[in-house]
């Protein structure tokens, strides 16, 4: 697959930036056993949200079959996957449960408040860091989701008081994990979309910037002290993106892919000024190597199919439009479940990949 001389650049500049050795799966139990990490609290899109939008009026759902055909008791849940995303396995991996619960979910909130469980999602899939890109889809933009981040704060507080709600928040891993749909829906892929017309591409990049720090800064005065945030993915590789674009075979996007490596240039950059600024504790979580590897060496991951989703014909079906659908006999052979959102297989996969992003002094 050839790619640009620009993004190979890019690729290589990335894996600099992101080669400090990372925790293990044992050290990630220990941390929690010492309790030095007490919860894992997420917000953002569909890469996060383990059913938020099921309790939205938004037609952006996955509720139903065959979503979930590969979840605990093969059940549809609000996930964009066939089974668990990343965040659920990394949650297992801190031996925090085996799974990210909804906090809009009445069940799953009376479980937390039962048994002081400090992990929970905000995220709204279809959502992004502009808020006007979670305005396409009817869902919570960021903004909102901080809100509910605040109503669960004071749940901590009725229940523990503030001074041990705070020292429960120091030691609580808060991660955003968006810029997918900015660029894709409200950008790139969006050609009547009025930030077209107010931005250039590296100008929309930098807005977008702004408004994570924005949240950051919001995220910090609510009480976390550990940040982390995830890269945009190769999103020039997704088979819709693909199918828009003319894209053939198993090429990608030279276009959609320089546009997310170069927001993740900027997440770091902002990560880091930050960090000197608050002195807070930051992480950047690379989605976009993993994901990029096993795309082109496929074979070295266990998969089959890379170019097609296993969901219907795997080109244009997301939500909705899978529902009901035939799926691939083996899901565990593709990277994508649909045609934007990868399969259990690569979550798990990339879920070990994003462990490795948290350095020791992350967690000092």
């Amino acid at each position: 697959m050839a790619i640009s001389i620009k993004l190979a650049v890019i690729l290589v500049v990335s894996a600099i930036l992101t080669s400090a050795q990372g925790i293990s799966i044992l050290e990630a139990k220990n941390l929690k056993a010492q309790k030095k990490i007490l919860g894992f609290l997420t917000f953002g899109d569909s890469s996060v949200d383990s059913g938020n939008n099921d309790f939205l009026l938004t037609p952006f759902k996955s509720n139903f079959a065959p979503y979930g055909i590969n979840y605990f008791n093969h059940t549809p849940n609000g996930r964009f996957c066939d089974g668990r995303l990343a965040a659920d396995f990394v949650v297992e991996y801190f031996d925090f449960g085996n799974y990210v619960p909804a906090y809009l979910d009445p069940d799953l909130k009376a479980k937390y408040i039962t048994h002081e469980k400090y992990v929970a999602t905000f995220a709204s899939a279809g959502s992004g860091y502009d808020p006007l890109t979670a305005l396409y889809g009817l869902v919570n933009p960021l903004s909102a989701q901080l809100e509910l981040f605040k109503q669960y704060k004071q749940t901590m507080i009725g229940r523990l008081g503030s001074k041990k709600a705070q020292n429960t928040m120091d030691k609580v891993i808060c991660l955003i994990s968006a810029g997918t749909n900015d660029l894709i829906l409200n950008y790139l892929g969006n050609p009547f979309s009025i930030r077209r017309l107010q931005y250039t591409q590296d100008g929309y990049e930098d807005y977008l910037v702004t408004f994570m720090r924005q949240y950051m800064e919001e995220m910090h005065q609510q009480g976390c002290k550990r940040i982390a945030v995830a890269g945009v993915p190769p999103i020039g590789c997704m088979p819709v993106v693909k199918l828009m674009t003319f894209t053939a075979g198993n090429s990608c996007s030279d276009t959609y892919n320089e546009a997310a490596m170069s927001m993740n240039s900027k997440i770091q950059a902002e990560l880091k000024s930050f960090r000197l600024a608050r002195g807070v504790k930051t992480a950047y979580l690379d989605t976009y190597q993993t994901m990029w590897d096993a795309i082109q060496n496929p074979y070295k991951y266990g998969f089959d199919e890379t170019a097609k989703g296993c969901c219907g014909t795997g080109y244009i079906e997301i939500g909705p439009s899978c529902r009901g659908l035939p799926t691939c006999s083996n899901p565990k052979e593709y990277v994508f479940w649909d045609s934007v959102h990868p399969t259990q297989a690569l979550y798990k996969i990339m879920s070990k990949s994003l462990l490795r992003s948290f350095t020791a002094d992350f967690f000092l």
